[in-house]
């Protein structure tokens, strides 16, 4: 449902006439239907809580999702300096998938490379 604040934008943007049907598509989109079809479209995980794709496999990533944490941190926190948290996570999961390096030193990795920028993780 959207606050006062995101009507007055779509008002102000989009005028009257097409507030009604920008809010509906707004409210439609963050239905479970609407989740469904995104994510066995794209197949991709939606943000859309309830969908259910259709994949075994994303079926599977869905319930390691809800029954472990992710790394989301990893990109809000640590965005905001080079390397950046995001850019050392997927280059060091590269690495894992490859069979090149285990998980401990792509671990090891990232931290080195935030240990360069991110003062709390500096000794």
């Amino acid at each position: 449902i959207l606050t006062e604040g995101h009507k007055k934008w779509l008002l102000l943007f989009h005028g009257e006439t097409n507030f009604t049907q920008l809010y509906g598509l707004n409210c439609f989109l963050a239905t479970k239907e609407y989740g469904t079809m995104f994510t066995n479209t794209l197949q991709q995980l939606s943000a859309v809580p309830g969908a259910e794709p259709d994949s075994e496999l994303l079926a599977e990533v869905v319930v390691l999702m809800e029954e472990c944490a992710t790394p989301y941190l990893m990109l809000t926190a640590f965005r905001y300096g080079q390397p950046s948290g995001s850019t050392l996570l997927q280059n060091e999961l590269q690495g894992v998938f490859a069979g090149e390096i285990t998980v401990d030193e792509a671990l090891a990795n990232i931290q080195a490379g935030l240990e360069t920028w991110y003062e709390p993780f500096q000794k």
